[in-house]
């Protein structure tokens, strides 16, 4: 039985092009993730936010961030504060991007569809939030739309 029920893969850079290519009357899939990587001392951790949904041509539209953290030596807590502080913010991040699309009239649902091995997470932008830094720590918050889209945080 072949469950692929989509087309080709299709790669976006932000939000706006999401929207232009899926619309609120089909659902869409976020799914937030994190992988660890690396070896001893140096760890990272690697949370990735993922938007998916199917146009009206079958493709699979596919909106991705990341953000980084180093990890201790032991490859299990933040090492720093700043790590620390994003790690903290990103159900947060998760949260303001399902508010936005919700907004927006569409229908979000947790877990994400079954992709290629060979898929490579190819890095957008979620431009509706904004990673702030104050001192050592970030906080991410509801950018207005107008406002440019920041590059997420690496700690």
């Amino acid at each position: 039985m072949n469950l692929k029920t989509y087309v080709s893969l299709v790669y976006v850079e932000t939000l706006h092009d999401f929207a232009r290519e899926v619309s609120p009357d089909r659902p869409v899939r976020l799914l937030l993730s994190h992988q660890t990587q690396g070896q001893s001392p140096l760890f990272t951790r690697v949370y990735t936010l993922t938007l998916a949904g199917s146009n009206a041509y079958h493709e699979l539209v596919i909106l991705a961030d990341s953000v980084r953290i180093d990890l201790d030596p032991q490859g299990q807590q933040p090492w720093t504060a700043a790590g620390e502080s994003i790690a903290d913010q990103v159900a947060t991040w998760r949260a303001l991007v399902r508010e936005h699309l919700e907004e927006r009239g569409y229908t979000v649902w947790p877990a994400m569809y079954t992709l290629p091995k060979d898929y490579t997470v190819l890095r957008g932008t979620f431009e509706c939030t904004r990673w702030r830094k104050t001192g050592e720590t970030w906080s991410v918050e509801a950018a207005m739309p107008e406002a440019e889209a920041k590059i997420c945080p690496t700690a």
